[in-house]
């Protein structure tokens, strides 16, 4: 025999399987509105930006018109010049000892 005050067992039962969700499927666009606006926005001004640049790097040039061959000699070209060779490397070496020094001094912080 259930008391006055207590809600039917299957009240409960929906209560529990609903917990933190709207109680209609209608409510929902409006989280994913908010992802889907920025997603928009790094696809079309990043990716795919990154992505033409990618493609490009990958076809010779001749007379500083892009061709629509395929070619490797852009990154050979990039990896045996010791200047650009150069300018890698210490780009790597500098971007690893900041990476340490954050952790070095962001660890402490936030023990």
């Amino acid at each position: 025999m259930q008391q006055e005050n207590q809600p039917p067992a299957d009240a409960v039962a929906r209560t529990a399987t609903n917990r933190g969700r709207p109680s209609s499927g209608q409510d929902v666009a409006g989280p994913r509105l908010l992802v889907a606006v920025p997603a928009a926005f790094l696809l079309v001004f990043f990716v795919v930006p990154n992505g033409f640049l990618l493609t490009t790097s990958f076809l010779r040039s001749e007379d500083q018109v892009l061709t629509d061959q395929f070619t490797l000699e852009n990154f050979i070209y990039l990896l045996t010049r010791p200047l650009y060779l150069h300018a890698i490397l210490r780009s790597f070496w500098i971007s690893a000892l900041t990476g340490a020094l954050v952790v070095l001094l962001a660890y402490p912080l936030a023990y």
